[in-house]
């Protein structure tokens, strides 16, 4: 039953998305974004909630990799919704976006409509960690973090 409302959800947003996109052999599915953005979906093990993940990259360690894992952890205490949860993988020593949706109550459209902030916010995260920039947050806005927040004389 989940492999095949998985399925349906799947060639429903297929079509909203322009592409075909179908369960593999595991049971789960990948999407890869115009700009290169892996996006991993596949059903919990209960067959309850749909995983969505995205591998945003390994930072490098030191000031900047702490700065980072705070701004993170800043935007995983913004108010729902947050479209994503940052953490990080030990196994791969990088930072993902994850989230997850009741399987029951979605639909293609659902999905894409979730995808569509997801993919964008982790895009932002993926292309930020090469070049060593810290997104941060104020509010649900978006900023970085070495852009002054003000207009006169030392950003006030």
């Amino acid at each position: 039953m989940v492999k095949e409302n998985f399925a349906t959800i799947l060639d429903d947003l297929g079509k909203i998305m322009n592409m075909k996109l179908a369960p593999d052999s595991h049971g789960a599915c990948q999407i890869k974004s115009q700009t290169g953005l892996m996006v991993h979906m596949e059903p919990d093990s209960a067959g309850e909630r749909l995983m969505i993940i995205s591998d945003l990259g390994v930072p490098t360690p030191g000031r900047y990799r702490e700065n980072l894992f705070r701004e993170a952890l800043k935007a995983n205490g913004l108010p729902m919704p947050r479209q994503g949860v940052f953490s990080y993988s030990k196994k791969k020593d990088s930072l993902v976006l994850f989230d997850s949706l009741l399987l029951n109550e979605l639909t293609g459209q659902k999905v894409a409509d979730f995808l569509t902030t997801f993919m964008q916010k982790a895009d932002l995260w993926r292309q930020a960690i090469p070049k060593g920039e810290v997104p941060s947050f104020t509010g649900n806005e978006l900023s970085f973090g070495a852009q002054p927040s003000g207009s006169g004389m030392f950003g006030l």
